[in-house]
């Protein structure tokens, strides 16, 4: 194992046991800033710097810029916005449906942005339709973050998703640091097919 997995995999394993045992059941609370609702559609990816130790390590992950550290993709189901995200936690790892405001909300997050990808519709459809089959047959969570396998963490499989959709392996770029080759947060973004459509502080 590359030691910059070896890495991760420690602080993932250590902060998954401090959520264990200092987490509260306090749900978030915060609702969606009005231009939000306004302004984003199913397909979009939501993005979010998270608090803690695992979020700052991903967050350092980014060679360009260290804005975030967790990422989902937005699908509208009637008038609410929901993210799918590929997520470890010591119960449960694999893709979530969380509710939009949830996942942006203070308590996790501390800025947050959305950006859009030149897909057309029908792409869009297709890419709505593999995350609801990704998420009814327990997409797996890549514990070893290795590309290549069928488990994802949650920047890699948005770039699967997309590369799906758009027959593109170069769609979404990766990263590299020594022989290690991943999907970083601003990989998703900083590439000629994602435009940023928010970016603002949720603290």
């Amino acid at each position: 194992m590359k030691p910059v997995q070896t890495i991760i995999i420690a602080v993932i394993i250590v902060n998954a046991w401090i959520v264990v045992l200092f987490r509260t059941d306090s749900p978030a609370h915060s609702s969606l800033p009005v231009f939000m609702t306004q302004g984003i559609h199913t397909g979009d990816i939501v993005l979010r710097r998270g608090k803690g130790l695992i979020s700052d390590k991903f967050r350092r992950m980014s060679l360009s810029d260290k804005s975030f550290s967790h990422s989902g993709i937005i699908v509208k189901d009637g008038d609410t916005f929901y993210v799918y995200h590929m997520y470890q936690d010591m119960a449960n790892p694999g893709l979530k449906k969380e509710i939009l405001c949830e996942f942006v909300d203070p308590l996790v997050s501390s800025m947050s942005a959305v950006c859009r990808y030149d897909i057309d519709d029908i792409q869009k459809k297709e890419l709505e339709k593999n995350i609801h089959w990704n998420y009814s047959n327990q997409c797996t969570f890549d514990d070893k973050f290795e590309l290549g396998n069928d488990a994802y963490y949650c920047t890699e499989w948005i770039r699967h998703e997309f590369t799906i959709v758009t027959k593109d392996s170069t769609y979404i770029p990766t990263s590299q640091i020594d022989d290690f080759e991943y999907v970083a947060p601003d990989n998703l973004y900083l590439n000629q097919h994602a435009q940023l459509i928010f970016k603002f502080p949720t603290r």
